[in-house]
């Protein structure tokens, strides 16, 4: 690849990134709920778009971060849709991880805390619901 083609590509990935960055951050600017919706979508959209070529480098700490601090406790239709990018992202590096790769999405979900926000969100919810503390171990993933 000529050192033409490096820039060009080096450009769309900073683009993507803060594509899904920015378009993260404008959701809670938004009034309606809809919109917030429609913004989720186009998010989800994005990632899912490139399927296999979405560069683990896309999706940074820093969106991570955002979307941890936006779905708060995960109660409202809004944080519950912000789940969805989360879980896009989640199956995006499972079909992108063979038997012989590491999944490095998850790497980033978890760095980020996002793992185990999840994971005791849902112990919360089984505790709530069944009277049993659940264990998730985060070594099968």
């Amino acid at each position: 690849m000529s050192e033409q083609h490096n820039k060009i590509a080096k450009c769309e990935e900073q683009d993507e990134e803060s594509n899904i960055l920015k378009l993260l951050q404008s959701i809670p600017k938004m009034l309606s709920d809809e919109a917030k919706i429609q913004k989720v979508n186009k998010i989800i959209e994005i990632i899912k778009q490139y399927g296999e070529d979405f560069e683990v480098q896309y999706i940074t700490e820093e969106i991570c971060n955002e979307l941890l601090i936006q779905i708060d406790e995960g109660q409202t239709d809004i944080e519950k849709e912000l789940l969805r990018i989360v879980s896009a992202i989640a199956e995006l590096g499972v079909d992108t991880a063979d038997n012989k790769s590491h999944n490095q999405f998850f790497d980033i979900l978890e760095n980020s805390n996002l793992i185990e926000w999840i994971l005791y969100n849902i112990n919360i919810y089984k505790k709530l619901h069944t009277g049993f503390l659940v264990i998730f171990p985060t070594t099968l993933w």
